[in-house]
This record gives C-alpha cells, sequence and structure tokens, in this order.
C-alpha cells in the first residue's frame, strides 16, 4: 500500500512541475493574445490589432482562437480601407479649401506683383475654423506666395499641415505644389511627398 502512496505523491509532484516550469495550453495562449487583440481593436487601434491577430496565427494556427483571429482580420482589414478612405476624403476636402486664398492671393499679385508681404488681411481673405480645418494661412509674397493648411483631429488622423507654395512663372501665372507632414496614405495624390 505504501508503495502506491509513494507512486501517486510522485506523480502529483511531477504533474504540479510541469505546471509550473511552462507545459501550457496553446488554446491558453492564443487566447491570450486574442484578448490583447480585441482591447486593441476596441480602443479604435486598427491595426496594432492586425498585428497582433497575426502573430497569433502564426504562432498558434491549429487553435481555435487562430481561426477566429483569421475572420478577424478579414474585418478588420475591410475597415481599415473604409477609415483610410473616409480619412482621405476629410483630408482632401480641407486640403482642397486652400483654393480661394490661393485664388485670391494670385489675383492680388497680378495687379501689384510688387507686394512683399502676404498675409490673410493683405488678400482680403478670413478664415472661419470648421470641423476639419483649424486654420488656413496666407504668407510670403508675390514671388513666393505661401498657403498653409492646417487641419484638427476630427479628420480622423493627427492634425497635419498642408502647405501651397505658388511662384510665377513667366507669363505671370502661378505653378502650385503642395507638401505636407501628413501620411502618404491620408493625402490626396497631388500633395504626396
Amino acid at each position: 500500500m505504501k508503495s502506491v502512496y509513494e507512486h501517486v505523491i510522485v506523480i502529483i509532484i511531477l504533474l504540479l512541475a510541469l505546471t509550473a516550469f511552462g507545459c501550457s495550453n496553446p488554446e491558453e495562449e492564443a487566447r491570450i493574445l486574442q484578448n490583447e487583440a480585441l482591447t486593441l481593436e476596441q480602443g479604435s487601434n486598427l491595426r496594432e490589432a492586425v498585428a497582433v491577430y497575426e502573430k497569433l496565427v502564426e504562432k498558434y494556427p491549429q487553435t481555435q482562437a487562430s481561426v477566429d483571429a483569421n475572420k478577424a482580420l478579414g474585418l478588420l482589414r475591410k475597415t481599415i480601407v473604409k477609415v483610410d478612405e473616409l480619412i482621405l476624403s476629410n483630408v482632401t476636402e480641407v486640403i482642397d479649401s486652400a483654393a480661394v486664398p490661393r485664388f485670391y492671393s494670385q489675383e492680388l499679385c497680378s495687379v501689384n506683383p510688387s507686394i512683399s508681404t502676404l498675409n490673410n488681411e493683405v488678400i482680403e481673405y478670413e478664415f472661419d475654423p470648421t470641423e476639419y480645418a483649424s486654420d488656413i494661412r496666407v504668407s510670403g509674397s508675390c514671388d513666393e506666395i505661401v498657403v498653409t493648411v492646417i487641419t484638427t483631429k476630427e479628420t480622423g488622423t493627427s492634425a497635419l499641415e498642408a502647405v501651397y507654395t505658388g511662384r510665377p512663372d513667366e507669363s505671370g501665372r502661378y505653378d502650385w505644389e503642395c507638401s505636407s507632414n501628413g501620411e502618404p496614405q491620408y493625402l490626396p495624390n497631388y500633395c504626396r511627398p
């Protein structure tokens, strides 16, 4: 009888040791990653959630959590595309709103090309902030007109700045270039680096 108890105690000790030293369940580990991805998703950190789901699928491909993660990845990727399209639309709308001060500056400079200091007051342009644009400022001179557009975070991305720079060609027409500190996928093609 004593030897049976000794075997049972040895088996219990071995089981406890295996459990304590990392003989873990892949499904449980996968669920931990899945919960992390869900938390990121709920916090609108979609790209980070995709990265965690991808890690889960790669590390634990034979688990139910991996099957669920693949489904979530498909939906998340579609959502990210739609969100990116909406942000691009919002940012483009704001950047395009610089057309009016560009036109006013250009027209004023065509009448008086010697103006050395341009600003909103000189071109008689008053900007009222909108949901997506916090400021539009004119600066520079008739040799180089600068129109700066600053978005709000309401566009769906962090506030960014787009700068139109206009220089007159030999005929007096202005050629405009757009540059921005924004992420390229959120900018219209004509304003990407």
